[in-house]
């Protein structure tokens, strides 16, 4: 059972914050060694529990907005659900860096160009039961937008969709 989904069990917010916190910052590094790493600086995303909050109704600042400037932003019922949801959403921003660099790696074998004129801006939490969110990035040099789909399984984030490409193999 990985670290996010043994802790979704618990009651103590505390304790899985304090657990959360080591685990994440023993394996980001390692995890986080390819060349691109634009959210490789783990200190820069918010990783306490307890320092999560709603703003501007909807949205959970994972990172400062003077750093990253990446919200999870919080629909219907999970608004409701919010204190719930906080172990996954630090998940996430454990993992972002990891499934970033997949993302650009990805694109630019399909386009063959080196650089990769996004950044990831909004990330919304489509199926909270399964571990699937949806990563919005928003183009740097035009006005477009690119979607990704990733699930939290087997303790990691595995890419399901890039855009209107289906990933099968990883």
């Amino acid at each position: 059972m990985s670290i996010c989904q043994s802790l979704t069990s618990s009651d103590n917010l505390k304790i899985r914050a304090a657990v959360l916190k080591t685990a994440v910052f023993k394996n980001y590094k390692k995890r986080c060694s390819k060349i691109y790493n634009r959210y490789g600086d783990i200190n820069k995303f918010i990783l306490d529990v307890n320092q999560l909050k709603i703003k501007n109704d909807n949205e959970v600042y994972i990172s400062k907005e003077e750093d990253y400037d990446i919200v999870v932003v919080l629909e219907g019922n999970q608004l409701e659900r919010f204190e719930a949801l906080k172990p996954f959403i630090v998940c996430i921003s454990d993992y972002i860096c990891e499934v970033d660099n997949y993302v650009q790696e990805f694109c630019k074998k399909i386009s063959k160009k080196d650089r990769f004129p996004y950044d990831l801006e909004i990330i919304y939490i489509t199926d909270e039961h399964n571990g699937i969110i949806e990563l919005d990035y928003w183009g740097t040099d035009e006005n477009t937008q690119l979607s990704v789909e990733c699930q939290y399984k087997n303790s990691k984030f595995t890419i399901k969709k890039i855009g209107v490409c289906e990933i099968t193999n990883q």
